[in-house]
């Protein structure tokens, strides 16, 4: 593992590879872990070549056993491989919403193109994927929703609306 570089000429290493930087922009708070890009896209591209190799195995190790016991009904093995497609779903999401991200990154750097407001808006698309997993999660999965409606949103008497949270509670009309 290599060490971090000397910061001082990492940072103005850096900051040459972008060009229009706003003259306000505070270089303090920035630390520069490797001038070596290759380690990054190396450790990526390990990183989702496990994850594909992981859904991989298990889907297979899944199926296999499945496929084995005969006392398992083709209701269940219907049931197993629905579960194991919203699995992969939820492995895709952030791979998917990220690797754009990643790839305005890459493209950037190599163009030398430097716009704030992109930075920005894939910065925030990059921080979306959690909320983004949640909602689908919560679309997919039957005890989710239901739980969701139970604990957000209740229907009381007289067609009012009561929107709970743990300590309080709002009824509209």
């Amino acid at each position: 593992m290599e060490q971090a570089p000397e910061q001082d000429r990492a940072k103005d290493m850096f900051l040459e590879l972008l060009p229009r930087i706003p003259s306000g922009f505070n270089t303090n708070h920035i630390f520069v872990l490797t001038q070596n890009s290759l380690a990054i896209v190396i450790a990526f591209t390990t990183l989702i070549l496990i994850l594909i190799a992981e859904s991989l195995f298990f889907t297979m190790l899944t199926l296999l056993f499945s496929s084995e016991n005969p006392r398992v009904s083709q209701e269940t093995l219907r049931k197993q491989s629905g579960f194991l497609g919203k699995l992969h779903l939820q492995v895709l999401i952030p791979i998917l919403t990220l690797i754009f991200c990643v790839a305005y990154g890459i493209i950037s750097s190599c163009l030398g193109y430097y716009n704030q407001v992109l930075n920005n808006l894939f910065v925030s698309s990059a921080g979306f994927h959690g909320i983004l997993s949640s909602i689908v999660l919560i679309f997919m999965y039957e005890d989710y929703r239901k739980l969701f409606r139970r604990n957000t949103v209740k229907q009381s008497p007289g067609n009012e609306m009561a929107f709970e949270r743990r300590n309080s509670g709002v009824v509209t009309n």
